[in-house]
């Protein structure tokens, strides 16, 4: 299991070959005051959840999985350079 975030993010962006599964989400911030203030909340698609507002559109893709030892490799070889 991978555990960086950050990282996962950026490699992402730089080799979006090694996502194996993504989930379609609808991704809403919480602006109200309280102790969810800031916090982002996603919604998976083809879920019915109670609290989500009625008919908002996937706004974001989350990733579910990665093919690790390609992850491993690159970030690696990526750090040693």
């Amino acid at each position: 299991m991978v555990d960086l975030p950050d990282a996962v993010a950026m490699a992402a962006a730089l080799w979006p070959d090694f996502i194996t599964r993504s989930v379609k989400c609808r991704a809403l911030c919480c602006c109200e005051n309280g102790p969810t203030y800031g916090q982002v909340i996603f919604y998976q698609e083809g879920r019915t959840y109670e609290a989500v507002p009625q008919g908002l559109e996937c706004n974001a893709e989350v990733i579910a999985t990665v093919d690790e030892p390609i992850f491993t490799e690159r970030l690696l070889k990526m750090l040693s350079a």
